[in-house]
């Protein structure tokens, strides 16, 4: 052997010099061993293979791939939920604006209205003012039309005047 071999063995071999079971992992196991050899459980196990390891236990495969599928379903709701509430986030926004919309063209029409009745006020003011001067000038027409019957029938002669003989003329 070369001096750099030997070096390279006593490097190895000398921190497991006080151990027995670390010699012993320097030299493959005996082909009959049931946990590292070609004829135990672990060499007929495979990735598709299921293996049982006791009573009441499933199997870590099944079990890894129902909880991978399990994940999955729960990422796939998750993302569905999120698009679901961004959608309902949405759609509140644009409620919300539409209700400020509304809010606004209430305010406006509300305040249209006063001013249109605060108009019809003034209009119906203006209607009785000029009713009330209507009547006063209809009271004093037929105050006048009362005052000239009254001096028209002064002026006529009564019926024992009517009677009476006119004057003679020469």
């Amino acid at each position: 052997m070369k001096p750099s071999s030997l070096m390279l063995f006593a490097a190895l071999v000398a921190p497991t010099a006080g151990c027995e079971t670390a010699n012993e992992l320097l030299f493959e196991p005996p082909i009959t061993d049931p946990n590292d050899g070609l004829e135990g459980n672990l060499a007929q196990a495979g990735m598709s293979t299921e293996m049982d390891w006791g009573e009441g236990q499933g199997t870590l495969l099944s079990e890894y791939q129902k909880l991978n599928q399990s994940y999955a379903r729960l990422q796939k709701q998750s993302e569905e939920l999120r698009a679901q509430n961004q959608n309902l986030l949405s759609q509140l926004t644009s409620v919300q604006a539409e209700l400020e919309d509304e809010k606004g063209l209430r305010t406006q029409a509300e305040s249209q209205l006063a001013m249109k009745s605060q108009d019809v006020r003034q209009r119906e003011a203006k209607i009785l003012t000029l009713s009330i001067e209507k009547a006063k000038l209809e009271q004093e027409r037929l105050q006048h039309k009362i005052n000239a019957l009254n001096d028209s029938m002064t002026n006529i002669p009564t019926p024992t005047e009517a009677t009476a003989t006119p004057p003679r003329t020469p």
